[in-house]
């Protein structure tokens, strides 16, 4: 299995704290790379990527882009989902939020590339090290910030 995870960065983000404390939680997921059954995969990059949308190519020295509101997944390129909905428990109780899912062989591989083709070209992948700091910051500011998000946690 190939899983490519996009999400905003704290910059891109409306709610940068919340970012903050969601990188905490890269480093599991990363850490499922290590695993014999991945290692063994004869999949090229099999396993888990994660990327921070970052709203500007390597080339772009300011932003074109604010905040990816949008979700999506693909699935074997064949059933995709698109839509609105977050994954929170604030969501769940409060947001009138839709998604739409689909099988539809031909419309899930378009999504796919267009993750894979436009999306990637304006994020940055995390590694394994950069997961390590944003689980345990030592720049107090960036720890004091992820504090304050943890407090909203369980809300969001």
């Amino acid at each position: 299995v190939a899983i490519t995870l996009v999400t905003n960065s704290p910059e891109t983000n409306d709610l940068p704290e919340i970012s903050l404390v969601g990188r905490g939680m890269y480093g599991e997921l990363l850490g499922y790379n290590l695993q014999p059954e991945v290692a063994r995969c004869a999949r090229p990059r099999a396993g888990i990527r994660v990327w921070e949308w970052v709203g500007r190519t390597a080339d772009d020295s300011e932003p074109r882009y604010g905040t990816m509101h949008s979700k999506f997944a693909v699935i074997d390129r064949r059933i995709g989902l698109v839509g609105s909905y977050n994954l929170d428990p604030r969501s769940a109780r409060l947001n009138s939020e839709t998604a739409l899912a689909f099988e539809n062989p031909a419309l899930a591989a378009r999504l796919a590339d267009s993750i894979l083709h436009y999306d990637l070209r304006f994020s940055e992948e995390v590694d394994v090290d950069e997961a390590a700091e944003f689980a345990h910051p030592r720049d107090v500011v960036r720890r004091f910030r992820k504090s304050i998000g943890k407090l909203f946690e369980s809300e969001l």
